[in-house]
């Protein structure tokens, strides 16, 4: 094992620095996705409670917000 560490030690720091980089790079990912499944959510229930207080129902997805 050390032989096959020192004779490729500069190709195993730098693929563990490109794994690194790919876990931070997943986090952020992972972070912006749960983020915007919390602001759909949100939306979503909007416009159901303004589909359900002006009688359209789920109609109210075919509107423009504008129209909201």
């Amino acid at each position: 094992m050390k032989d096959i560490q020192r004779t490729f030690s500069k190709k195993i720091e730098a693929y563990g620095k490109e794994i690194g980089e790919a876990a931070i790079e997943s986090r952020s990912r992972e972070t912006f996705r749960s983020e915007w499944t919390r602001v759909f959510r949100v939306n979503r229930a909007f416009a159901l409670k303004v589909g359900e207080l002006t009688g359209i129902g789920e109609d109210v997805f075919f509107l423009y917000i504008d129209d909201v």
